[in-house]
């Protein structure tokens, strides 16, 4: 999608995330049973790990700079005793786009980066 910027995920995305999260996971066919407070704590790890990866994604041409998606999961070291590249290679916990720009390739850019 032109005009989208994909980048690291701050503390000031914590609460777009979480909503995000929320309305996503909490429909079929997931059926989260996380509470806010569940949510919370658990970006709150990610947030602060060392070995953890988040990111958002922004349209540009937005009034609002709020995000429209994000990914967010871990650096992998080693995979069944052979090195894996940790630059490159990412465990993915979560992925979820703003039903309003779903379709649009936003997904697919917060993978490849």
């Amino acid at each position: 999608m032109e005009g989208l910027e994909i980048g690291y995920c701050s503390k000031e995305d914590k609460a777009y995330i979480s909503d995000l999260f929320m309305r996503t996971f909490k429909k079929r066919p997931w059926n989260s049973r996380m509470n806010k407070k569940d949510v919370d704590s658990y970006l709150d790890s990610i947030l602060e790990a060392g070995d953890s990866i988040c990111l958002v994604a922004r349209i540009n041409d937005q009034t609002s700079k709020n995000p429209v998606g994000f990914a967010f999961g871990s650096k992998l070291g080693y995979v069944i005793n052979e090195e894996i590249n940790e630059k490159t290679t990412t465990y993915l916990a979560s992925i979820a786009v703003e039903p309003a720009v779903r379709d649009k390739g936003i997904g697919s850019q917060l993978l490849s980066t």
